[in-house]
């Protein structure tokens, strides 16, 4: 009996001693007419397993970290903290940052019964010299933009249904902010100068209405996939895509053919062709000439990409030679000389049939390939194959002089002056 009553004092002058307190903290951060700020750094320190309190506060092993919203309020609860002994005063900080800002705030508890303050949730508010940046994000049409991004150095944040947030910035700041929408960004700057700033902000969203065709400007059944969403044309061969916020898109189309990819600038609404280009470019050799004294072969062509939506031949090496004078394939790119004419130069080399290869390529890689060949003989210096003849045939033909000629040119002087002779020295 005695040991029970015993037991029941001892607990009795324990909890005499210790007790378990908690809070609810409240914290507001407010500019100086009191409206809330967002983006401001909140620090709760508290006692939590040690004890005593330090003068250092290496005691406060509870740490809680916030970050303000638009509503500027953060609410914390810490309770079951360790026991603490009856009569000892007992308290805990929070710490407020704004940009290069820094408060705090020591709280005493004043009752230790069960709660440290007998008004819960206690209020703790900062109040910083603050302004606002009122952000409107609207389309070309003045149309709000909900859910576009706003990134500051403070936190991210996002329009509502109306296309509106606002940044709190210290004043005197300048501040720099992107806004972003549908992978469109904006970098808004500014000076905070004792008042609020307002900025509207335009990201264009187009409507684009594709058309596919061939290039004989025959319909052609495809699907077309922009920015992750997938269209079949219809039977006039036209597919739309609204609201596309992209400054440039690239649109990929799938066809019976294949695979085609383009890229698109938008600056306004559009109609937009797509051709599908299938036809390849067509080759005409115009000529294989030899020059025997330079010991070069000149090869020309005439190539072209017909029918009237073709998407003509490629801005970079549209016609490619290939040749094999015995040593092998070798390739070189033709220049143009003309409209459609192209031409390249390969080395002469007699009595060795040369043969090569010509590509011409189109805007859509679409490829055409002929092939021929050239032979020379050295002996007389003259193309045998082909029926070309060497430009400087002429000039060697032009340049030999026949043996029988010669002679029949003598007898005829021979003649004359006998001729000559009989009539005037005879009659002498």
């Amino acid at each position: 009996m005695r040991s029970s009553l015993s037991l029941v004092l001892l607990l009795v002058f324990t909890a005499s001693l210790f007790a378990i307190w908690t809070e609810n903290v409240q914290v507001y951060a407010v500019d100086k007419a009191s409206r809330p700020i967002n983006g401001v750094n909140i620090v709760i320190l508290y006692q939590k397993n040690s004890w005593p309190i330090t003068n250092d506060d290496s005691s406060f092993d509870g740490v809680a970290v916030f970050k303000t919203d638009k509503s500027g309020k953060v609410t914390y609860t810490f309770s079951d903290m360790v026991d603490t002994p009856t009569n000892q005063i007992f308290y805990y900080k929070v710490k407020a940052n704004f940009s290069k800002e820094n408060k705090e705030q020591k709280i005493t508890c004043v009752n230790l019964e069960g709660k440290c303050h007998d008004t819960q949730p206690y209020p703790v508010t900062f109040t910083f010299d603050a302004y606002r940046v009122n952000i409107h994000v609207q389309d070309q049409n003045d149309l709000p933009l909900e859910g576009a991004a706003v990134y500051t150095a403070s936190g991210n944040y996002t329009t509502d249904e109306n296309g509106n947030v606002w940044v709190s910035v210290p004043n005197g700041a300048t501040y720099s902010m992107i806004v972003e929408y549908g992978g469109k960004k904006r970098t808004i700057t500014g000076k905070i100068s004792s008042k609020d700033e307002n900025v509207a902000v335009t990201l264009s969203r187009f409507n684009v209405r594709f058309r596919v065709l061939n290039d004989k400007g025959e319909v052609v059944p495809a699907d077309i996939l922009v920015n992750g969403e997938t269209k079949h044309t219809d039977e006039n061969g036209y597919v739309e895509f609204k609201n596309i916020l992209s400054d440039s898109i690239g649109v990929y189309l799938r066809y019976s053919g294949g695979v085609r990819e383009y890229n698109l600038s938008l600056t306004s609404n559009v109609d937009q062709e797509l051709i599908v280009d299938d036809t390849p470019p067509v080759i005409t050799i115009s000529q294989k000439k030899a020059d025997t004294k330079q010991k070069i072969i000149t090869v020309g062509v005439v190539v072209t990409d017909p029918n009237p939506k073709a998407s003509g031949l490629r801005s970079v090496e549209p016609v490619i030679l290939k040749y094999n004078s015995g040593e092998g394939w070798k390739t070189i790119s033709m220049y143009q000389t003309g409209k459609e004419k192209f031409e390249a130069t390969v080395p002469l080399v007699f009595d060795t049939k040369i043969l090569f290869e010509i590509t011409a390529y189109d805007n859509q890689n679409k490829m055409s390939t002929i092939s021929d060949s050239i032979q020379v003989k050295s002996e007389e210096g003259q193309q045998v194959a082909n029926n070309i003849t060497p430009e400087n045939d002429s000039e060697k033909q032009g340049g030999e002089l026949d043996i029988f000629t010669l002679a029949a040119g003598i007898v005829i002087v021979l003649i004359v002056l006998l001729i000559i002779y009989k009539k005037y020295i005879g009659e002498i």
